[in-house]
């Protein structure tokens, strides 16, 4: 299912109190020319978010043109769900996911703050592109997208034992579905799963002291 971009108008129903927390795998479809100057486009394009691969490879269908070739990026993202609706912050253009997050400023503020008292909409303005969590000259855009999804729409859980992959198109003929290869991915997921996790252990009302790797100051 594609992922819908989140705006003014979901402010209603990002009001919804945060009930869970995990980290899910999303697929992102960038596209580039099969031609000597080949450029490939890692910006965030409307409709390139989608909860599965099936989803992805779909899009990808419709945007067929010749000379295109397609890459589907699986990419891990953090789902917060409560009562009915999920928002899944994702990070683009970033090889070690979350690294550039204050991960010791997000535990204590969540320290303070109760996730379970935060909305989805609270949350989604502590994980913007501008909050003061992330490193100084933060990129503006094309770095954090905020998707929702109705909590009926099945988000696959991360698999951290599992290497994240990318697929690549290629061409079969115009009257014939695009063939997909895979190859690994060097996106790493290890600080937003122990983000994620952070936020679900506090949910659930239990406490779990932050890794020494993800402490700034080392104590």
């Amino acid at each position: 299912m594609q992922l819908q971009p989140t705006g003014p108008h979901d402010t209603k129903t990002l009001r919804r109190f945060v009930e869970s927390a995990s980290v899910v795998t999303i697929h992102h479809v960038i596209t580039g020319r099969n031609a000597w100057h080949s450029t490939w486009s890692t910006q965030y394009s409307e409709g390139s978010v989608h909860s599965t691969i099936d989803a992805a490879t779909e899009f990808a269908e419709t945007k067929r043109v010749q000379g295109t070739v397609f890459e589907v990026l699986e990419l891990p993202a953090l789902a917060l769900s409560g009562d009915g609706c999920t928002l899944v912050v994702l990070e683009l253009n970033e090889k070690s996911v979350f690294s550039r997050l204050d991960v010791r400023r997000l535990q204590d503020l969540i320290a303070i703050l109760e996730p379970k008292s935060m909305t989805l909409q609270q949350f989604a303005m502590v994980f913007r592109a501008s909050s003061p969590l992330w490193s100084q000259n933060y990129p503006q855009r094309n770095s954090i997208v905020f998707r929702s999804a109705a909590s009926t729409v099945e988000l696959a859980p991360l698999d951290p034992t599992c290497v994240l992959q990318i697929h690549q198109s290629r061409p079969d003929g115009p009257d014939f579905p695009l063939s997909w290869t895979p190859r690994e991915s060097k996106v790493t997921s290890g600080i937003i799963s122990s983000v994620g996790q952070m936020i679900s252990k506090r949910i659930s009302g239990t406490r779990r002291p932050l890794p020494l790797s993800l402490r700034r100051d080392g104590t």
